[in-house]
């Protein structure tokens, strides 16, 4: 199947009722320039923890996949700062005690007065890409919208519409929009958002990320605010790659629980163009499904030849958010109701693509739901 072709002169703004377009800088030197920067400066944040082993140490009870990952990988990169230094045990010693006092800085509280700068700069690391990155609506905004769950498929590799179009959204509109009816927190897996310069950078400063645990999840609930999460989560990251669509979602039903339970509607969302950042060679399914059950993410993402971690520049990220899916209150749902609402959702989902797949160049792609 071909990625994401272009959408040509169509005007998304007359398709959709509220649509966000790029920013101003899109299409600019410039704005290549800063969203490469935001890019470089996210991979870094996730990178460095992952490095000194701490994405792994830190947690309360680390899982032996988790582990059996880290170790070797994290002794192996040591290796190879070391060979890289020219075999100097000094200069070694030097880089990594650099980064781990780096990675020390949250727990120390440093602030140096650069949120907005940071937040704005993850906002633009949609300019990075040829054709931008939008957000389109199939409904209207309004305060009368329903609290809800938006859920965000697929999730990529490193699913960069997080910041590209959820943070750019709930960015323009916080002012105008409640938490109530804009999902102002995005939710990642708590790995992430324990991993030193992430948490610091990302989770603390933009305060636009959230643990996607049950503690985290209810506590979002309890304040009876929207959230947005991505509900295939690892699973979904190991069987995405360039050219196909899919979504690991019919195991995945602890969300419409949750939603059932406070009587949240589900607003499905679909992102075109975010599987085609990077090549994910496939195979082995069981087994990458399996690690992801331990948080651990079976990926090899090929993205730009010179540098694989960094996306592809030839796609464009086009969020589409579907109207949302009602759902009734139900305190504690029975397996046949779950059941029922699940595949409602399901069955909505596969209609929101296929109802928007030709506005982006995809009139023959199909949705897998895995």
């Amino acid at each position: 199947m071909a990625p994401i072709a272009d959408h040509g002169s169509r005007d998304l703004s007359s398709l959709y009722p509220t649509y966000v377009p790029p920013g101003p800088r899109h299409g600019t030197l410039r704005g290549y320039a800063v969203g490469l920067l935001g890019h470089l400066f996210v991979i870094l944040c996730w990178q460095v923890g992952l490095f000194l082993n701490v994405f792994n140490i830190m947690q309360p009870v680390p899982s032996a996949p988790q582990l059996a990952v880290a170790l070797p990988t994290t002794a192996a990169a040591w290796y190879g700062v070391y060979l890289a230094t020219g075999s100097s045990a000094e200069l070694t010693a030097a880089i990594i005690g650099a980064l781990v006092v780096l990675c020390a800085l949250p727990h120390v509280g440093l602030r140096l007065g650069y949120t907005r700068w940071i937040h704005q700069l993850l906002v633009d690391t949609g300019d990075y890409y040829d054709r931008g990155a939008h957000t389109c609506y199939e409904f209207a905004l309004s305060e009368a919208l329903p609290r809800g769950i938006w859920c965000y498929h697929p999730h990529g590799m490193f699913s960069w519409f997080m910041a590209a179009c959820h943070l750019r959204h709930t960015l323009l509109f916080e002012r105008k929009w409640s938490p109530k009816t804009l999902p102002h927190q995005g939710l990642a897996v708590r790995l992430l958002c324990d991993s030193p310069l992430f948490r610091h950078f990302v989770v603390d400063t933009v305060r636009s990320t959230w643990p996607a645990d049950r503690k985290g999840m209810l506590e979002l609930l309890e304040r009876d605010e929207s959230i947005g999460l991505i509900p295939g989560g690892f699973h979904e990251a190991s069987i995405s790659t360039r050219g196909r669509h899919r979504a690991f979602i019919r195991t995945k039903k602890g969300f419409v629980k949750l939603a059932l339970r406070y009587g949240y509607a589900l607003y499905p969302c679909y992102v075109f163009g975010e599987s085609d950042t990077y090549v994910n060679p496939q195979g082995l399914t069981k087994l990458r499904v399996w690690l992801a059950e331990f948080n651990v993410p079976a990926i090899l993402p090929l993205g730009r030849w010179f540098f694989p971690p960094l996306p592809r520049r030839d796609v464009g990220l086009y969020m589409v958010v579907g109207t949302p899916l009602r759902l009734p209150q139900i305190a504690e749902p029975s397996a046949a109701q779950l059941d029922e609402h699940h595949a409602r959702y399901i069955d909505a989902l596969r209609a929101l693509f296929d109802r928007n797949k030709a506005n982006f160049g995809l009139a023959d792609a199909q949705l897998e739901i895995m």
